[in-house]
């Protein structure tokens, strides 16, 4: 009984001890952000994007903006906004799309939207605008579609399919975009 005890008291200042480590680690490092929000819902931190340019010099580098904005629609009504630098005219989002999240990160995108289009038809439009591309891997499956490649000197990632995420809409949207190397 004597062990018992000692095994209960010894867990539980083990729980106790890992609860207060956990709670000194959540408060996070606030001082190394730089972030700024305006009333669109535009998140924007400055982060070093990982890469591996170390012993090259800034000419040989290129530009590269490692700044990461995130656009994020209230979920509801109001849809986020594409950037203005976004290649609408490579890679457009599907008509009629509620965007939920754009992020954009050293010139690629990802954005998350929602359509009231059964999935097949918003697949058929990405098909259609994909048939010249490059396409590394494509899989048609039960009730989504996806596509990975190359197009117009953006790597892609493509997904739709059913989804019951968003009250009002039967599709969900995913884009990945990144400048090709």
């Amino acid at each position: 009984m004597l062990i018992n005890y000692k095994k209960s008291v010894f867990f539980g200042i083990l729980c106790l001890s890992i609860c207060i480590m956990f709670s000194a680690c959540s408060e996070g490092d606030k001082t190394n952000k730089n972030e700024a929000q305006d009333s669109t819902g535009t998140l924007e931190t400055s982060a070093q994007a990982p890469d591996d340019r170390d012993n090259k010099s800034d000419e040989e580098q290129g530009s590269s903006d490692s700044t990461l904005k995130i656009n994020i629609g209230d979920g509801n009504e109001e849809s986020a906004k594409l950037p203005d630098n976004y290649p609408s005219d490579i890679f457009p989002l599907y008509r009629d799309s509620f965007i939920m999240s754009v992020v954009e990160l050293s010139g690629g995108f990802t954005v998350t939207a929602f359509s009231k289009d059964d999935y097949t038809e918003i697949a058929a439009f990405y098909k259609e605008l994909l048939k010249d591309a490059e396409v590394t891997a494509e899989m048609n499956m039960e009730k989504s579609f996806t596509s990975f490649g190359k197009i117009s000197g953006y790597t892609y990632n493509f997904d739709t399919g059913e989804s019951d995420e968003m009250d009002g809409y039967a599709s969900s949207v995913a884009i990945m975009l990144m400048p090709s190397q």
